[in-house]
C-alpha cells in the first residue's frame, strides 16, 4: 500500500471510529500506567511526543496521568478526530519520517505506538532505518524512545501485519540508539531506546504507586497534566 493510500485507509478509519479504545479506557489507562509508566520509569510532567497518535487516544491517556503531552500523526483525519475529541492537547499532521515541529532532542519520552513502518515485512527497509533515528532525533540526553508493537514473534503475516520476532525488532531500533530493556505482555513487546551517549536513568518505583491506584481503580487523585500547550500545533514552514 502506497502512502497516498494508506494515509487514506486511515482517514476512513479514524472517520468511522477507530479503533474502540475510548470504550474501554480504564482498562488502557491501566495497561499504560503498569506497562509503559512503572516499567520504564516514566514521571509525571515528562514533555511527551506521540508519533504516530491516530486518533489521539494514548496522547489523552498520557496526558490525563500528567504528563505534557502532544500527538503527531500522518492521517488528517485522524489529527481532526483528536482535536474534536481531545481539545485541551495539541495534535499536528507529520511525518515520522521527516522533520517534525519540534526542536531536535526536545522530548523527554517519545512514545511510538504500532506504528506501521513494523507491519511490513520487509523490516528493514530505509524507510524504516529513517523513521527509527529521525524518532530518536527528538528525544533529549537522558530521555528515552519507548515503542510497542503487538506481534506473536512467529514470522507470520495476517492481514499485512508482520509478526517479527523481538530480535529484529531490536536489531532495528539499536541503529538509531541503545536499546535497555525490552518487556513482552500479552504478544506487545515494549521496546526502550536511550542515547548511547546520555543514557536514561531509570528509576522504576517512579511509576509503581500510580500504577496500582490505576489496577485499584482509584484514578480520583491523578493530576492532570500542567501547562499542557493548548490548541493545534504549527507545522514548520518548507
Amino acid at each position: 500500500m502506497g502512502q497516498p493510500a494508506k494515509v487514506g485507509h486511515y482517514d476512513r478509519l479514524y472517520a468511522s471510529g477507530g479503533f474502540g479504545y475510548e470504550a474501554n479506557r480504564p482498562r488502557w489507562r491501566a495497561w499504560v500506567g503498569q506497562h509503559y509508566i512503572e516499567a520504564f520509569g516514566l514521571q509525571a510532567g515528562e514533555r511527551l511526543l506521540d508519533i504516530p497518535c491516530g486518533d489521539g487516544f494514548w496522547t489523552s491517556v498520557f496526558a490525563e496521568l500528567g504528563f505534557d503531552a502532544c500527538g503527531v500523526d500522518l492521517s488528517p483525519g485522524g489529527i481532526d478526530t483528536a482535536w474534536q475529541r481531545y481539545p485541551g492537547i495539541a495534535f499536528a499532521v507529520g511525518d515520522a519520517e521527516q522533520d517534525l515541529p519540534f526542536a531536535k532532542r526536545s522530548f523527554d519520552v517519545v512514545f511510538s505506538r504500532g506504528i506501521t513502518h513494523l507491519h511490513r515485512p520487509e523490516l528493514f527497509k530505509d524507510s524504516s532505518l529513517r523513521m527509527a533515528r529521525n524518532l530518536m532525533d527528538y528525544v533529549r540526553p537522558g530521555g528515552l524512545l519507548l515503542v510497542s508493537y503487538y506481534t506473536k514473534r512467529d514470522g507470520s503475516q495476517p492481514d499485512r501485519h508482520a509478526q517479527h520476532p523481538v530480535s529484529d525488532l531490536v536489531e532495528l531500533f539499536e541503529t538509531a540508539g541503545d536499546v535497555f530493556k525490552v518487556e513482552v505482555i500479552d504478544n506487545f513487546v515494549q521496546i526502550g531506546v536511550q542515547h548511547r551517549d546520555a543514557p536514561r536513568t531509570l528509576d522504576v518505583s517512579a511509576g509503581d504507586g500510580l500504577a496500582r491506584r490505576l489496577r485499584r481503580g482509584v484514578n480520583s487523585r491523578i493530576p492532570t497534566a500542567a501547562g499542557i500547550v493548548r490548541g493545534r500545533l504549527p507545522l514548520k514552514r518548507r
